[in-house]
């Protein structure tokens, strides 16, 4: 779609159109009023801008009563109830939050369930890999969704800034401030990969590190597993996986139960996995 279209697009009277699982921008008669409550990722094809449906029902999520999954929680809770005073003040309603951290912490597990809890209360999430269709998009859903919260994930910030720094940053510092109730939520696995003038204040008001789970957490992740897969908890699984991910700690469980091996044994594996990680990547911790 040529940029003459878009304008003459943003100028029509148009509206979502259902297709399948998409969602298209329309000026004809087959439409709908507004984008039910769910995830999408926004696409361009050969007839303009469209939205694909996400599930994001992938394994069950744990809200976590501890650490930086309660933090953040709580924080975009306090953030979808300040609208008023955001409007007050005469500020941008919005926000940024990063979380860093090694892989396999639960980072994409607190953005799912960011999404989630949006979703219930009839917001929207975008799930964003390419800057120019953010550009693209955010006009149309300030005209089709005005009023509509949104959070905008941007998981493993790190390569989307490699490519695309420019127009990622022109988002943050202003297309985004035309559309109230928007918050950024971004991940990495390597915040040393990332220019501190992307995190700075205003971009990210708030940097949270999501780190190897503490004993109170894996033992609520591994009670969890052993319900799942009907199986009898073994506190071993906690006592000895001080310092491992929950990856790793769902990598042990499913060896143990399913290929019958010692949890003593996995333990040293997944350690020296991560141990080698850390040589190649750097201790994120």
């Amino acid at each position: 779609m040529q940029e003459a279209d878009m304008e003459e697009l943003l100028e029509s009277p148009v509206k979502w159109a259902r297709k399948g699982e998409d969602f298209v921008v329309r000026t004809d008669a087959s439409i709908v009023s507004h984008l039910p409550p769910g995830a999408y990722e926004p696409h361009m094809g050969m007839n303009g801008p469209y939205m694909s449906a996400v599930d994001l029902k992938q394994e069950e999520l744990i809200p976590f009563q501890t650490g930086p999954c309660k933090q953040i929680l709580e924080e975009v809770d306090k953030f979808w109830n300040l609208e008023k005073r955001y409007e007050k003040l005469g500020l941008p309603y919005r926000r940024g939050i990063l979380m860093y951290g090694p892989p396999g912490t639960g980072k994409s597990g607190i953005v799912r369930l960011v999404a989630q809890n949006l979703i219930k209360d009839k917001g929207m999430a975008l799930l964003v890999t390419d800057a120019d269709l953010l550009i693209t998009f955010l006009p149309l859903l300030n005209k089709l969704e005005p009023n509509r919260k949104t959070v905008i994930v941007l998981e493993d910030i790190e390569q989307l800034m490699a490519r695309q720094e420019q127009e990622f940053l022109q988002i943050l510092d202003g297309i985004a401030n035309d559309r109230p109730g928007l918050l950024f939520l971004a991940t990495t696995n390597h915040l040393d990969e990332l220019e501190p003038r992307v995190y700075r204040p205003s971009r990210f008001d708030l940097l949270i590190e999501v780190g190897m789970p503490d004993k109170k957490t894996r033992e609520v992740y591994v009670r969890r597993l052993c319900e799942k897969f009907n199986t009898k908890y073994n506190s071993k699984f906690v006592t000895l996986t001080d310092g491992l991910s929950f990856a790793a700690l769902k990598e042990i469980i499913i060896s143990c139960l399913v290929l019958d091996k010692k949890i003593e044994e996995m333990v040293k594996r997944m350690k020296s996995y991560r141990a080698i990680m850390n040589e190649m990547y750097g201790d994120n911790d």
